[in-house]
């Protein structure tokens, strides 16, 4: 084919080919995209505030109030209930990556890395290093992965993004703890959703769930 025939229409539909190939792709029947995480701004955190929430401990459904706090690179969420704090949530925004450090006294050294920036979904890393609880340290790895996933919820439909760290600490000699730490979080409204292992899970508060 000569150069004259990639003129008029053969040369807009050619572009128009190209273009469509380039479009985001929903993954896993999610829409977020790399882009919607392009840094640390686009997490939320900065958005503060209380919102109403469901915790979950073992199979029991609690409502409660989520405080968020910012010092610094320090995050912090506090799952509150008349007047009692359940679970306290310690997290660090870096110019580079959004890490998990501890949970209700369960600490991570160094924290784990859920978010890495720009954030392209279906990227995956490795982690390694200590796993406290008190002033006991176990050797802990973890393996990161990252996936498009629509939550279904009471309180209705959500397109997020999906952190699973599937952790393993050293109890003993051969002998190891698994456990999955789950992260969904959505841009400007950080972790919608998030559960540890099978005894701990917090969501949004929906209307089904009673008045708190």
């Amino acid at each position: 084919m000569g150069p004259k025939a990639w003129t008029g229409v053969g040369l807009t539909a050619l572009l128009a080919s190209l273009l469509a190939c380039t479009r985001p792709v929903a993954i896993n029947g999610g829409t977020s995209r790399a882009a919607d995480f392009p840094d640390p701004a686009s997490l939320g955190a900065d958005q503060l505030g209380e919102q109403k929430a469901s915790l979950i401990l073992a199979g029991t459904k609690i409502p409660v109030e989520v405080t968020e706090k910012r010092e610094g690179s320090a995050y912090t969420v506090l799952v509150r209930a008349h007047g009692e704090t359940f679970e306290e949530e310690s997290y660090v925004i870096g110019k580079s990556e959004f890490l998990f450090e501890s949970l209700n006294g369960e600490r991570f050294q160094p924290p784990i890395p859920i978010v890495k920036f720009p954030l392209t979904v279906g990227d995956g890393w490795d982690w390694t290093g200590d796993a406290y609880l008190g002033p006991l340290g176990r050797p802990a790895n973890a393996k990161v992965t990252t996936s498009s996933d629509q939550l279904n919820l009471a309180s209705g439909n959500m397109d997020t993004v999906l952190i699973l760290v599937n952790l393993s600490v050293q109890t003993g000699k051969s002998v190891t703890a698994d456990r999955k730490l789950q992260f969904w979080i959505k841009p400007k409204a950080g972790i919608v959703r998030r559960e540890f292992g099978s005894s701990s899970l917090r969501e949004p508060w929906a209307a089904e769930d009673g008045e708190q």
